[in-house]
């Protein structure tokens, strides 16, 4: 039994997901983004995501535009599925790898749609949701995207059957609201912390 803990961070888009990752990292765990891995291993697979979802999606030098990428599959939930089998693999391969190599490390993975891998889903010990207000969340998103409304709307759109239950039936499940400032977000992280998700990790290693 490894000592380690791997815990699931997700949550809908804007609602805070980055800021309590920053959080978890400030305090010693391990990060893994799914996005940021997607964006790595899309930056090696152009040709095939080209197949796939065809070549205006590429740039003049040849790499995927994840703004053209994400217009065609945020639209069709058949193109999302395409993405994903293409990507999740080696995202898989590369957070898996790392946590077999570190056993006695604090991972988290952090992914709105980290529902979207078994394996991954299987390998978290514990989850934690972030949740936030649809308005509050678009606005956010908003800000920190700087896209379309229409754009934005058909990412949430996406989202809306949203369920982590289904995906993690082993798993213990805590949720956080982050609805007021970053301050107030991080006092509710460390108690959840302290009192909810550290007891059950130290529990797990006595098993």
């Amino acid at each position: 039994m490894k000592d380690g803990f791997v815990l699931g961070l997700t949550g809908k888009s804007g609602a805070g997901k980055n800021l309590a990752a920053a959080f978890l990292e400030k305090s010693g765990w391990i990060h893994f983004d799914t996005d940021k891995e997607a964006h790595r291993v899309l930056d090696g697979a152009g040709k095939e995501a080209a197949k796939l979802f065809g070549r205006e999606i590429l740039t003049e030098s040849g790499k995927v535009d994840r703004t053209r990428l994400g217009e065609i599959v945020f639209s069709s939930p058949e193109k999302m599925k395409q993405l994903e089998s293409l990507l999740y693999p080696h995202i898989e391969e590369s957070i898996i790898c790392a946590v077999q190599a570190k056993p006695d490390e604090k991972f988290v993975i952090n992914g709105a749609n980290l529902t979207g891998s078994e394996p991954l889903c299987s390998l978290c010990d514990a989850v934690l949701v972030v949740r936030a207000p649809f308005w509050l969340r678009l606005w956010r998103s908003a800000r920190r995207d700087r896209r379309p409304l229409f754009s934005l709307l058909k990412r949430f759109h996406y989202q809306k059957c949203f369920s982590v239950q289904e995906f993690f039936p082993q798993a213990d499940i805590y949720t956080v609201s982050n609805i007021t400032t970053k301050a107030q977000f991080e006092k509710k992280l460390k108690r959840l912390m302290e009192k909810r998700i550290l007891k059950n990790e130290r529990n797990s290693k006595r098993k």
